[in-house]
C-alpha cells in the first residue's frame, strides 16, 4: 500500500486545454489510485494545525480527523485565541 492523503490539493495548471485533454489537474497520488496501482488510506492524526483550525474542516474534509496529543498542547503565543475572525471594513491608506 502506498501511503499519502486522498484528500490532497489537486495540482495548478495554467493551460486550461492541457490540464483537460491531459489530465494534469489529477495528483499522482489520485492517479495511483484511480488506476488501482495503489491503494489509499485516510489521514486519521494530524500534526501540524490547531485543534480550533481542524474542527472547521472535519465536517467538509475529513469523516474522523484527530489532533495528535503534542498539538493540542500548543497555543499562539500573545494571543488569548488560537484563531479568531476579525471583520475588516475600514479602507486603509494606499502605499
Amino acid at each position: 500500500m502506498v501511503s499519502g492523503d486522498t484528500k490532497q490539493l489537486k495540482p495548478m495548471v495554467n493551460t486550461y486545454h492541457l490540464a483537460r485533454d491531459y489530465n494534469l489537474n489529477t495528483s499522482l497520488f489520485e492517479r495511483l489510485l484511480t488506476n488501482g496501482i495503489a491503494e489509499g488510506c485516510y489521514l486519521s492524526t494530524q500534526h501540524r494545525m490547531q485543534p480550533e483550525i481542524a474542527s472547521l474542516l472535519r465536517p467538509h474534509v475529513y469523516e474522523v480527523l484527530l489532533d495528535s496529543d503534542h498539538i493540542q498542547r500548543r497555543s499562539v503565543r500573545g494571543l488569548s485565541k488560537n484563531v479568531f475572525f476579525l471583520d475588516h471594513r475600514a479602507q486603509e491608506d494606499k502605499v
